[in-house]
């Protein structure tokens, strides 16, 4: 095996115990549901366009998120469906487990 073939081997390596920690598991498996939830799909998409329109309205300091009807709207169909508010927080935490790997491998390539 050259040198390339074992530092690929080592990443399948690595793909392999990501995908079998415990953050990876929940993450796909409410990715799954998500999928196979249409509903959740559509208020998820509203969630994310929402919070665009919220960071824009911060940047121009024209923000009361207590008193938004469109956020209240969004915070009780997430208390109505409970899929998307988990599968945010487990996406955040995966990307959170990627991005630490990441920053492993960023301070080791450049010392």
């Amino acid at each position: 095996m050259n040198d390339i073939d074992d530092i690929k081997q080592k990443a399948y390596d690595l793909a392999e115990n990501i995908s079998q920690h415990p953050i990876a598991i929940r993450y796909f498996s409410l990715l799954k549901q998500m999928n196979e939830d249409e509903e959740a799909q559509q208020l998820l998409t509203r969630l994310v366009d929402h919070g665009k329109k919220l960071n824009t309205m911060a940047e121009a300091g024209e923000i009361d998120i207590v008193n938004d009807p469109a956020s209240i709207e969004l915070r009780n169909a997430i208390i109505e469906k409970p899929l998307v508010k988990e599968f945010v927080s487990a996406q955040n935490e995966y990307l959170g487990l990627i991005k630490d790997i990441m920053e492993i491998l960023h301070t080791r390539l450049n010392p």
